[in-house]
């Protein structure tokens, strides 16, 4: 049987959403409401949770009300970067990654990769992101009523990064950042040659 989110649905899974943010990582220090393809997503702001980072954690708050395009899927998503201070420029792709499935009509998952044909930041051309699913106990899959959340760990990529992963597969392509010591979280960092 399809769920449908409707109504005091939205706004359950909204406040379960929330409440899960706040259970793992506290008040943001900042957040904005951006307005993709009619929904309004709120850019949650956070000290990175990471002992080892100076960064900061983004994360949308509202995709996970915007529909699934297959309508029997219980799954929704929300999305989040790990970037280093001043780089939080990437609030809109954020956005556009949370209303995704409205604006294309297709859903987005694991592993999958999305061009915006637009640079990500200032720094470089690239202009891909890559989700892949995090480690269980950074940010575990939320039950909200029928609807279960995933949140995806957004990483801006290079063209070549996507082709070595769709030849080799994600795994090839973690192992191959560990290997490089490659800051693949940081947008604003350098290509590297994979295949050297």
């Amino acid at each position: 049987m399809a769920t449908t989110v409707v109504g005091a649905s939205k706004i359950l899974i909204l406040t379960e959403v929330r409440k899960h943010y706040l259970t793992h990582f506290g008040s943001p220090k900042d957040s904005e409401t951006i307005e993709s393809d009619g929904v309004n997503v709120e850019i949650c702001t956070w000290p990175s949770p990471l002992a080892e980072s100076t960064g900061v954690l983004v994360a949308t708050l509202g995709g996970a009300m915007v529909p699934a395009p297959d309508p029997s899927s219980n799954h929704r998503y929300e999305f989040f970067a790990l970037l280093n201070p001043g780089l939080t420029k990437i609030s809109r792709i954020l956005a556009e990654l949370a209303t995704y499935s409205l604006s294309e009509g297709v859903g987005l998952g694991d592993s999958h990769s999305v061009d915006f044909q637009r640079p990500l930041s200032e720094f470089n051309e690239m202009h891909q992101v890559l989700l892949i699913r995090p480690a269980d106990d950074f940010l575990p899959t939320l039950a909200a009523g029928a609807v279960h959340v995933e949140f995806l760990e957004v990483i801006p990529v290079f063209a070549a990064e996507v082709s070595f992963k769709q030849e080799h597969g994600l795994g090839a392509l973690v192992e191959k950042w560990e290997a490089l010591e490659v800051q693949f979280w940081n947008p604003a960092r350098t290509e590297v040659d994979l295949h050297g």
